[in-house]
């Protein structure tokens, strides 16, 4: 019979033998280094994303509520120059958040 090469790969190590005629004839074990700079770059980008989705959030919101006056001014025509002014400033208002990114 021939030899055969097993192997355990882990998160964090690999182990391997060599087996001939149902004996270990070699075995070890390679134990990989604990990475923590991935971990602390893994943390920088989860917190950067959050940030992110709240900067995004905050955005599409203010978004809703401009096109939610312009269609104030739709529905209440009688104060159709209240409501487009209120727009109006929205626009300018997401505009600037923008530009600041």
């Amino acid at each position: 019979m021939g030899r055969t090469l097993g192997l355990d790969l882990g998160t964090n190590s690999i182990g391997w033998a060599i087996i001939e005629n149902n004996k270990i004839i070699q075995k070890g074990v390679r134990v990989l280094p604990n990475n923590e700079f991935r971990k602390e770059e893994s943390r920088i980008k989860r917190t950067n994303l959050i940030s992110e989705i709240k900067t995004n959030s905050r955005l599409i919101a203010l978004i809703f509520l401009t096109l939610s006056l312009f269609g104030m001014g739709i529905l209440m025509p009688k104060f159709w120059q209240f409501w487009l002014n209120l727009g109006i400033a929205g626009i300018f208002t997401t505009l600037t958040i923008e530009r600041k990114r």
